[in-house]
């Protein structure tokens, strides 16, 4: 997970419209990832990215924070 103010919109429909409404590009970002296998085959990062998680059920639930 990484987080960022501002940046560039790389062509993305959404940042656009949330640049267009807040009337500039600077407000906080958060990116969150899965990772990438050791890799550069794209049959094989497709099945890590999309595939099961691996990790435990409550592994997982331990991530989990509330939202406010």
């Amino acid at each position: 997970m990484r987080t960022r103010l501002g940046g560039g919109l790389a062509g993305n429909n959404g940042l656009k419209s949330i640049k267009r409404e807040l009337g500039g590009a600077d407000f906080m970002r958060v990116r969150i990832g899965v990772g990438r296998p050791d890799s550069t085959d794209p049959e094989i990062v497709a099945a890590y990215v999309l595939g099961r998680f691996q990790e435990s059920e409550a592994e997982v639930a331990r991530l989990r924070r509330p939202w406010p």
